[in-house]
């Protein structure tokens, strides 16, 4: 399977990094998780800090990730814990 290489990263509905790679890739089979990467059996680059809400997906616009952002943002209100 490949899949192509670019992607968009968004905080608080503000794109923070872009890639535009037109190239493809063989999907990696490494599993992951929101705050590190698990290579060769080993997770390396894990963090302590705290995450409300992440979301992983393919084929957003940008209009979409706004939408899916005030959405959160109104579930997040609605529960009584703003971020």
């Amino acid at each position: 399977m490949h899949v192509h290489c670019g992607f968009k990263l968004y905080k608080n509905n503000v794109n923070v990094g872009t890639s535009t790679a037109n190239d493809t890739a063989n999907l990696p089979s490494e599993k992951f998780a929101i705050a590190g990467v698990l290579i060769s059996g080993a997770w390396v680059q894990l963090s302590i800090r705290q995450c409300a809400f992440v979301t992983i997906g393919d084929g957003l616009t940008d209009t979409d990730a706004t939408n899916l952002y005030n959405i959160v943002q109104r579930y997040q209100i609605a529960l009584g814990r703003s971020v």
